[in-house]
């Protein structure tokens, strides 16, 4: 289990170090903005996520908002196996495809923070 700050921070990392760079112009700035207010709020997107019926079965929050991280890297990490990258639609900028080695990247940032 980790934190919601330390999977803030390893987002944020992320995104700075490993999305930012890809995206050009106007549409990284936006993403950039975008990113950061989520995560500003992630707060309470969590508390509320945890709440969730389906993620309270899942078990991935525990009561105390620690993220069973490992068990959704692994998830994750074989979806994108499975489907060759996870697409994420965020029109008007465009679509982001995370493959299995960027779900590793981010779960390292994640968990080396």
């Amino acid at each position: 289990m980790v934190s919601v700050a330390q999977v803030q921070q390893g987002v944020r990392a992320f995104v700075e170090h490993e999305l930012l760079p890809k995206i050009p112009g106007w549409q990284g700035v936006v993403f950039g903005a975008a990113v950061g207010m989520a995560l500003s709020k992630s707060d309470k997107l969590i508390v509320n996520l945890a709440q969730n019926p389906i993620v309270a079965m899942l078990g991935v929050i525990d009561p105390n908002d620690g993220i069973d991280i490992d068990a959704l890297h692994d998830e994750f990490a074989a979806q994108a196996r499975r489907v060759g990258s996870i697409k994420i639609d965020m029109s008007p900028l465009g679509v982001i495809s995370l493959g299995e080695s960027d779900i590793n990247r981010l779960y390292q940032y994640i968990k080396e923070v």
